[in-house]
């Protein structure tokens, strides 16, 4: 082999084969970074999605906390100006439950703080769409303070309500015998 400049093809040889390996690595690294990427994709149109869906759960669940309040809203007016008797009371669901009604509006916010923690890999195509759920986010950490307060309030208010109740059945029963 040393012979007759058999050595320089060998060399020749086994620096193709050796260029042939790296290029070969570099192919199937390219083609892992590729489905690595393809795969955060996926994983991202999957949690776009089920953000949506949390979205429009939050949307059903204020509409039917807006009806509710509505309804509440009535009655306490109505218990308000005395027009509500004890059969009343005993025969309306939403009557026996006014004094303890809270307003329960809790969006799921767990998949668009898992979208605001990758906004770093969201493909440029959805830039918009996160600073709105930032804002978006922004808005519902106030509204959420906002809510804390409306919920304490509440619970003092319900708490008056019921001792109000509890005070005049036992001055009722006390000068009426």
């Amino acid at each position: 082999m040393l012979s007759g400049g058999k050595i320089s093809k060998y060399f020749k040889y086994a620096i193709g084969e050796i260029f042939l390996v790296v290029i070969g690595i570099l192919i199937a690294l390219q083609v892992s970074n590729w489905n690595e990427r393809r795969k955060e994709l996926l994983g991202i149109e999957s949690l776009m999605d089920k953000f949506e869906y949390d979205l429009r759960l939050t949307i059903w669940n204020a509409n039917h906390d807006i009806n509710n309040s509505t309804e509440i809203d009535t009655l306490f007016k109505n218990v308000l100006n005395n027009e509500v008797s004890k059969k009343d009371y005993q025969n309306d669901p939403f009557l026996k439950q006014l004094s303890s009604w809270r307003f329960t509006l809790n969006p799921e916010l767990n998949n668009m703080r898992k979208l605001i923690e990758n906004e770093e890999i969201l493909p440029t195509k959805y830039n918009t769409v996160i600073r709105r759920i930032i804002r978006l986010s922004f808005v519902i950490g106030r509204e959420h303070d906002d809510m804390n307060v409306l919920k304490e309030s509440s619970e003092i208010a319900s708490e008056f309500y019921k001792y109000e109740l509890l005070l005049g059945q036992k001055i009722r029963f006390f000068v009426f015998g």
